[in-house]
């Protein structure tokens, strides 16, 4: 203690190294991105240094969803890659992508205009890679799965839901029980936060849990609502392309035309949640709260998202008072 309270020496100072201002540059380094048209397609190609690998991500627009519509995403996300296509299996169609690609990702992300708290643009996301050499097997395989798979499987489709219900309940448990709160909490505070709520939060998880406990009776309706949902979501129109810059922006062109022309329609306006003070109740010993305030919010800015604790004694459940504010 009494060492690290004393003073340094100067000649141990005098050998830190220093900057003057004058040797910061005013401005940091430029970040090339170039974008084109492909296909009618903006194709954004970032200079990142990929080194022999190619990264392809594709953004399909879901601004024109309802929440309801919006809710069912992130399913139809999981179960892309995981069931039989038109011309594979579910098997040999995961040994193709784990084999030919260093990557074949879904889900879901929602992007807003920097502090515009009306406006959300919700994206299903396609992230893939491939060395250099096998970058074509993009081209083959990322049609297959997202034009072809096939959601007339009742069994396997009612199997996945169950498998990604237990997933995102587990979820809640521990230090993951923080994240739901905050997401809740946020819901209330912006179009962004109200929309990644039904898509990524306990909304979701109330989703799934009514799918679930349904699908014995509607299962095969709901997979007609899938595959209606994915028709709809897959166009060339609804497309943003992300590909690294050291690959030829033309190399996408065949992908891209493989996509039909589509059309998206009106965006939707997403509102915020009701302002309100919530509790859930998770399967975990370890309880989290969030508050969230906006000062510009023409109201009392308050609300609460709490997880639930249990008493080890008796186990049951109580709520605690609200201790994290973000």
């Amino acid at each position: 203690d009494a060492h690290q309270k004393s003073a340094d020496k100067p000649e141990n100072l005098s050998k830190l190294p220093v900057l003057a201002v004058k040797d910061v540059p005013p401005r940091g380094p430029e970040h090339k991105v170039a974008i084109e048209k492909v296909e009618g397609v903006t194709v954004v190609a970032p200079h990142t240094g990929a080194n022999g690998i190619t990264y392809l991500e594709l953004y399909f627009s879901l601004a024109d969803l309802t929440t309801e519509e919006l809710s069912d995403v992130p399913f139809l996300a999981d179960l892309l890659g995981e069931l039989d296509t038109q011309n594979y299996k579910a098997l040999a169609l995961r040994s193709e992508l784990e084999g030919k690609l260093g990557r074949f990702n879904t889900g879901t992300c929602v992007y807003c205009p920097p502090g515009d708290i009306r406006m959300a643009r919700p994206y299903l996301v396609v992230k893939t890679s491939a060395l250099v050499e096998k970058k074509d097997e993009i081209v083959r395989l990322a049609p297959e799965v997202l034009l072809r798979t096939k959601y007339d499987d009742v069994n396997a489709v009612g199997d996945l839901l169950r498998q990604v219900r237990r997933g995102q309940e587990r979820a809640t448990m521990g230090i993951g029980a923080r994240n739901y709160a905050f997401r809740r909490a946020r819901a209330a505070f912006s179009a962004r936060g109200a929309v990644e709520e039904t898509m990524e939060g306990i909304a979701q998880i109330r989703r799934l849990q009514k799918l679930d406990e349904a699908f014995a009776k509607d299962g095969a309706a709901h997979c007609r609502r899938l595959a209606a949902l994915a028709q709809r979501i897959f166009p060339r129109a609804r497309i943003t392309a992300c590909l690294a810059d050291n690959t030829p922006v033309a190399w996408v062109k065949p992908l891209l035309a493989s996509f039909p022309a589509g059309s998206g329609g009106a965006s939707v306006e997403h509102k915020p949640f009701a302002q309100a003070k919530e509790g859930f109740r998770t399967p975990g010993r370890v309880s989290f709260a969030a508050k969230v305030s906006r000062p510009d919010f023409p109201a009392p800015a308050f609300i609460l998202s709490e997880e639930t604790a249990f008493r080890s004694e008796k186990n049951s459940a109580r709520l605690k008072k609200p201790s994290t504010a973000g």
